[in-house]
């Protein structure tokens, strides 16, 4: 695991029906490069795991 130093950072995951959810970037996973996050009870998880990842963009809020 690679922490994330940019705060500003969240993924795009796209679940069923075509719903895009935005998820904070938690850290990088040291071996295949794609982003961490939270899983709803907390958990840190691959975003692959929640849906298809459609990419990494800043926060601007």
């Amino acid at each position: 695991m690679i922490p994330n130093h940019d705060e500003n950072l969240v993924v795009l995951i796209e679940t069923g029906a075509g719903r895009v959810e935005r998820h904070r970037l938690r850290a990088w996973d040291a071996d295949s490069g794609g982003p961490l996050v939270l899983d709803r009870f907390g958990g840190l998880v691959a975003a692959s795991l929640l849906g298809t990842v459609r990419g990494v963009e800043g926060n601007d809020r």
